[in-house]
C-alpha cells in the first residue's frame, strides 16, 4: 500500500494529465466527496445567508440611500 504522500503525488500527477472539462467533472466530484461546499467557515456561512436574504439587502440599501445627504455627493 502506498504512503498517504505518494498517494497524494499520484493524484497530483493524474490531474496534471487532465483537459479542463475532466478537471470540472473531477472538481465536482471531490467537492461532494469530501464536502468542501459543506465545509465553510461560520465567517462564510454568515456571509452565504446574508447575501441569499434578498429582503434584508433591499432594506438595506435603502436605509443606505437614505443616509446620504445628496447635497454632500
Amino acid at each position: 500500500m502506498p504512503s498517504e504522500a505518494e498517494l497524494k503525488l499520484e493524484i497530483f500527477r493524474l490531474l496534471d494529465s487532465q483537459h479542463e472539462e475532466d478537471l470540472k467533472e473531477i472538481y465536482d466530484w471531490l467537492s461532494i466527496k469530501v464536502g468542501k461546499k459543506n465545509n465553510l467557515s461560520d465567517l462564510e456561512k454568515g456571509y452565504r445567508d446574508m447575501a441569499a436574504d434578498t429582503d434584508r439587502e433591499k432594506d438595506a440599501m435603502e436605509w443606505i440611500e437614505g443616509t446620504l445627504n445628496s447635497d454632500e455627493l
